[in-house]
């Protein structure tokens, strides 16, 4: 080979070379341009996610805790009640029979004026 085949191929090689490089970088830079807002928009979705289930996990979990509450107010009314009903009975049956005795002791009184 002479010198001047020799210099040709080794710029041939240099200018491939080169030309390798640029589009090396220039694919670097398009998978940058396009793979971070895909990253920044994946990253976005998953805590949109995220956050819509913790939120319906909280939902849930506050609607099982209302509902327990209501069950309770329920079961202590209803004991209030029965308990108040059976006050009510016992106070109408003295009621009954205070009334009763005062008017034996009214018709006892009137037998012996009459």
């Amino acid at each position: 080979m002479t010198e001047h085949t020799a210099g040709n191929e080794a710029k041939q090689a240099l200018d491939t070379i080169k030309k390798a490089e640029a589009e090396a970088r220039d694919a670097v830079r398009e998978a940058r341009e396009k793979t971070g807002p895909g990253i920044v928009q994946a990253a976005h979705e998953e805590a949109k996610k995220l956050r819509e289930k913790k939120i319906s996990a909280a939902r849930e979990k506050a609607a099982n805790t209302k509902d327990a509450l209501i069950a309770e107010a329920k079961s202590e009314a209803d004991e209030i009640r029965k308990k108040t009903d059976s006050d009510k009975a016992a106070i109408l049956d003295k009621g009954r029979k205070s009334v009763d005795k005062a008017a034996q002791a009214v018709r006892e009184k009137l037998e012996t004026i009459l």
